[in-house]
């Protein structure tokens, strides 16, 4: 067991986000902008065994090559993790517990990855994290900041009253569906928060649309699982001392327009902080160290500028846990890419993931496809021969796109995925939606088309061509100039004097 050397300390910030790396990401990237932004700030990043390199190399990846030990003042710390899979939080939550409490009492903390114990800094300031009770009190002033790697429409939904356009007191009314209906708490939340009624869901910022299709594809997790997360969110956005956002506001106005009303009325501050990706000399090289395969993609990406020029290249990710159920459908979709001959890259990261033999023996024949297991996607976004991006609209994803110009294809699974790929198709028109990909509750008539999709792997196959089609014509050169306006504005938030500068210097001028 090593002892980590003391770090020059002022302000001390505690950030702490759950295993799942489009919310760890871009709190790197906060936790990079805020060590920056204030002379003396040390910064204790929790995180788990499994991200604990990840996070490492992500933080560089927001420091220029000539900046002289950009982590000596980011202790990156793993704690314990027992859950069994991503969304398994409850042993992840009661370690970190027992971290603050010993960074409250001023206490060494030990890394489980390294084995490495930090010696005691002065108690933090603020906590900013995805999800706790709210710590804050005459017994342990510190202020919690909930840490919003997500969609804005969907905390509103999720947690502001009713009379703003929010579902309301969704902890009282999932006790009172859980007993008329004698089910868990967190399954009655489930179907309050998706939805089963087929009630039209206005949500300030967005279009209509039916309660059920906030969950367009049947979930991985079940009602139960994700009901108790919704829950969580309500708990916290209802407790916490404010929120940090990660997103720019100018990429979802309306909808921050009504959660800021939300927070001046609780006389708590909202925080518009993004976009977070990695802008430092560093990013694109550690970002490919990342990859087993980067030679690889490389010479793939080099292969398909040439031969068939710029934005011509379809990439494909559903991130590094989603995929989809009826996996029958994105086959369908992959041999309508096929029989158009548009070069594609496939990252299946997931691992809920089996390509079928054929199918992989079909891209390897092909010649202008690749598959591969991770990849590197800020890199891939910016390469000048990606033209389009068949995303399951994760915020992050989302986010990386635009402030890489690329325009979306949307195959949203449930939570804020939905509610992006509404805003990026019907508010900004810079993405297409496929909805014959749609499952479950999902296959219900579609509030702004009018009807129920088919949902048949033929239908998914028609459907793909039409929209690749446009995507690769006229209608999609119209998507993409709209999106590099709105690139513009999004990059604009993080320059010197921007507005998501500006919040971030706002914060911490708090402590």
């Amino acid at each position: 067991m090593s002892e980590a050397e003391s770090v020059p300390t002022g302000s001390h910030l505690v950030l702490f986000a759950y295993e799942a790396w489009g919310h760890a990401r871009p709190l790197c990237n906060l936790a990079a902008r805020l060590a920056q932004g204030a002379e003396g700030t040390t910064v204790t990043f929790l995180t788990t065994p499994a991200f604990y390199d990840r996070v490492n190399s992500e933080l560089l990846r927001n420091f220029d090559a000539d900046e002289p030990h950009p982590l000596d003042r980011i202790r990156v710390i793993a704690l314990n993790n027992p859950g069994a899979h991503a969304l398994d939080t409850e042993g992840l939550h009661e370690a970190f517990a027992e971290a603050l409490e010993k960074l409250v009492k001023g206490l060494p903390l030990q890394c489980v990855h390294t084995g490495t114990t930090y010696n005691a800094v002065p108690r933090p300031k603020a906590v900013i994290i995805d999800a706790v009770r709210r710590l804050s009190g005459p017994d342990q002033p510190i202020k919690v900041f909930a840490w919003i790697a997500a969609a804005a429409s969907i905390m509103f939904r999720m947690s502001a009253p009713e009379r703003l356009g929010g579902i309301g007191d969704l902890l009282a009314k999932s006790a009172e569906e859980a007993t008329l209906k004698q089910v868990e708490i967190a399954e009655a939340a489930g179907d309050i928060a998706y939805g089963t009624s087929g009630t039209v869901v206005n949500i300030p910022g967005l279009p209509p649309m039916y309660d059920y299709e906030i969950e367009p594809q049947t979930s991985m997790g079940g009602k139960a699982l994700n009901g108790g997360l919704c829950l969580l969110t309500y708990q916290v956005l209802n407790a916490c001392d404010g929120i940090i956002h990660a997103s720019p506001e100018c990429y979802e106005p309306g909808t921050i327009a009504a959660l800021r009303q939300w927070m001046v009325e609780t006389t708590r501050p909202l925080y518009c902080a993004g976009p977070m990706v990695a802008l430092g000399t560093r990013a694109e090289d550690v970002e490919k160290q990342q990859s087993d395969n980067t030679a690889g993609i490389d010479d793939f990406l080099a292969s398909t500028l040439s031969r068939y020029g710029e934005r011509s290249l379809l990439y494909i990710s559903f991130g590094t846990v989603y995929w989809p159920m009826e996996p029958e459908k994105i086959w369908a979709f992959l041999n309508a890419v096929l029989d158009l001959k548009i070069p594609f890259l496939i990252s299946h990261a997931s691992p809920y993931l089996n390509v079928p033999s054929g199918m992989a023996d079909k891209v390897k024949q092909c010649g202008h496809g690749l598959l591969t297991k991770y990849t590197p996607q800020q890199h891939i976004l910016h390469h000048p021969a990606t033209g389009w991006f068949l995303t399951h609209c994760g915020h992050n994803s989302t986010i990386e796109a635009i402030c890489a110009g690329v325009p979306m294809i949307c195959w949203p699974f449930f939570f804020d995925q939905p509610l992006n790929s509404l805003h990026l198709t019907q508010n900004l028109g810079v993405a297409y939606e496929l909805f014959n990909v749609r499952t479950g509750s999902g296959l219900r008539p579609v509030h702004r088309l009018g009807k129920a999709p088919e949902g048949t792997p033929d239908s998914v196959k028609e459907e793909a061509r039409e929209v690749l089609s446009l995507a690769f014509g006229e209608d999609g050169k119209r998507k993409r100039e709209k999106m590099q306006a709105l690139q513009q504005k999004v990059l604009d938030a993080r320059s010197k004097q921007g507005a998501s500068t500006r919040d971030i210097q706002a914060f911490l001028g708090t402590l």
